[in-house]
């Protein structure tokens, strides 16, 4: 296969043993390709792909490789493929993350749905449906897809007792019910954390700001197997603020429009006037000094923060270049008790906005639909051309105190998703 002038060599590894297909994160539609391999005991049996020209050359983009296992893995028992048609009229670039919904009836698939793949790295958020019969899929596409193009992705259905989910071309949510794979949001969404994981008690990465209260791993708050999630903040602890760090959550506005979501839960005393506010900085240097607590802060100099407020009549507020701009639209729905928050920023490079959605009963373990959004507050920002790119997320508890709790923040594209034919 020829490879044009300049252009780097480039492997290609299946990380799937058996007979399904390890689809090619394609940036480019002229991606040279010069090596493959497939995984030990295995070999090369097939390729599928799309054919292109480029400087009067032929070439193949988007390849397919069937690999042939030596060893005993089980080869998959049906295939099917679901349309997605780009309905904008933008670029969907490769390495969007598009939502789709799988319904299994008659296919074959498992209740934990760890015996299907696609030929994209796909990440199982939730399960659906009376009979859970619907399972919600965020996919990373691989390859850039045109204004009224189409983008088939094609599923693999392997032997009911297979697992398939390995961690980076598939895996699930860990807030998931009945968890039987790992979780691979990081190798899907741009940035990725999940505290429902029991793993977090040695990877966190707690900074303490001020107080006598430090961040805490809380593992009675979820019914098992997700015994676990991040406290920030005890009720049992007034005047303090506490933050986590996330120097390498490498945020960009070359994906913009930017969402980043956040599911949480703000849980108050027997008080009705309790307050207090969780936070999340954006764009931030998170080698600067945090400083305060009570009605908003932590707070650092550099970045954008967005503050949650539950006291009465104090509503959220967005931060940047140290100016608050306050919302005229309350925040919670309870005066005290739990409330289970999902919260989504939108990001430009010249606006932001917050939008809410909140129950008393449940964790966010995925995105609600929309009607269910609240927008609550909007501003005009100037984010520069290379900000900084950490994120943090903190909690302050003023002399109303109350219990903040974090389950998981994710950052995904803002671009219309792609119309599921």
């Amino acid at each position: 296969m020829a490879t044009p002038k300049g252009s780097e060599l480039n492997k290609i590894i299946c990380w799937n043993l058996g007979t399904n297909v390890c689809y090619v994160p394609d940036e480019e539609k002229t991606y040279p390709i010069a090596v493959v391999s497939c995984p030990p005991k295995s070999t090369i049996v097939g390729f599928k792909g799309e054919s292109f020209n480029y400087e009067g050359n032929k070439y193949v983009a988007n390849v397919g490789i069937y690999c042939g296992s030596t060893i005993n893995t089980p080869s998959f028992s049906s295939t099917g493929s679901i349309s997605l048609t780009n309905s904008s009229s933008v670029v969907i670039p490769a390495g969007f993350q598009q939502k789709i919904v799988l319904n299994t009836r008659g296919l074959g698939i498992n209740d934990a749905y760890s015996n299907v793949i696609f030929n994209c790295p796909s990440y199982l958020e939730s399960i659906q449906g009376l009979n859970s019969e619907l399972g919600c899929f965020y996919l990373r596409i691989p390859t850039a897809v045109e204004p009224n193009e189409q983008f088939q992705v094609q599923y693999y259905v392997f032997p009911s007792a297979s697992n398939m989910q390995n961690g980076t071309t598939a895996g699930q949510n860990s807030m998931l019910p009945a968890v039987t794979g790992p979780d691979n949001g990081s190798q899907v969404f741009f940035f990725y954390s999940n505290f429902c994981v029991e793993s977090l008690q040695s990877t966190a990465l707690p900074r303490k700001v001020e107080g006598n209260c430090p961040v805490g791993i809380k593992t009675d708050y979820l019914e098992s197997p997700v015994g676990y999630c991040l406290e920030i903040v005890n009720k049992e602890c007034p005047n303090v603020s506490n933050v986590v760090l996330f120097p390498g959550a490498n945020l960009s506005l070359s994906n913009e429009p930017l969402l980043v979501e956040i599911s949480w839960v703000y849980e108050n005393s027997s008080e009705p006037e309790a307050g207090d506010c969780a936070a999340i900085g954006l764009f931030s240097d998170t080698s600067e000094t945090f400083s305060g607590y009570g009605s908003y802060a932590p707070s650092n100099s550099s970045g954008l923060a967005i503050y949650s407020q539950f006291k009465p009549g104090t509503y959220p507020a967005i931060q940047y270049n140290d100016s608050l701009n306050y919302s005229t639209t309350p925040l919670s729905k309870a005066s005290y008790g739990s409330c289970y928050t999902y919260t989504q920023i939108k990001l430009t490079d010249s606006t932001v906005a917050v939008f809410t959605a909140q129950n008393s009963s449940q964790a966010y373990t995925a995105n609600p639909p929309e009607n269910d959004l609240l927008k609550v507050i909007s501003s005009q920002v100037s984010i520069s051309s290379e900000p900084p790119t950490g994120l943090w997320i903190g909690s302050s508890n003023g002399s109303l105190q109350s219990s903040q709790i974090f389950f998981w923040v994710r950052a995904r594209s803002g671009l219309p998703q792609m119309t599921q034919e």
